[in-house]
């Protein structure tokens, strides 16, 4: 449930605890051979990814 833009099942953070991704840097790092911070995808996450010789739809 949300109100006024926020969950309501979950205590509200600064901006300082918030981690902005972007699907688009992360596929990059992904197709580059890069893996991601843990932070970002869980590392047997990205070897599963890379196993496919074209993971994303182009």
């Amino acid at each position: 449930m949300r109100r006024n833009g926020q969950r309501q099942d979950m205590p509200p953070h600064s901006e300082e605890f918030h981690v902005h991704i972007s699907g688009t840097k992360l596929r990059k790092m992904i197709m580059a051979g890069e893996q991601p911070p843990e932070y970002m995808m869980r590392p047997e996450v990205y070897e599963v990814i890379r196993s496919f010789e074209n993971p994303f739809v182009e």
